[in-house]
């Protein structure tokens, strides 16, 4: 969720706050570093806080959202073959999927 498609959160993070943002991913979690002035880490900091927050449809009434730890060796399974197995979560349920 804060790194997107192909880096794509992390350079609007980068462009909204003019800090400078790092992401260090291993096996159990993820460690974002930011460097800029005071003012440019408060920025990327708020904008990360907003990203994080649980995912509820924006402007719709009766939506909420939260997040479910996955061991790294069923995500694949969950996922399924070119994604049809999430796909078919999605519509059997109504809801949206991110796995991040």
């Amino acid at each position: 969720k804060i790194i997107g498609t192909k880096g794509s959160q992390i350079a609007e993070i980068r462009s909204r706050s003019g800090a400078q943002v790092d992401v260090d991913k291993s096996a159990s979690s993820c460690r974002v570093r930011l460097v800029g002035t005071q003012q440019q880490v408060d920025n990327a900091r708020a904008i990360i806080a907003q990203l994080m927050l649980p995912v509820a449809g924006v402007g719709q009434e009766g939506t909420s959202g939260e997040y479910l730890e996955i061991p790294k060796g069923s995500v694949g399974r969950v996922i399924g073959a070119g994604g049809a197995r999430i796909q078919e979560l999605q519509e059997r349920s109504g809801a949206k999927i991110d796995i991040d």
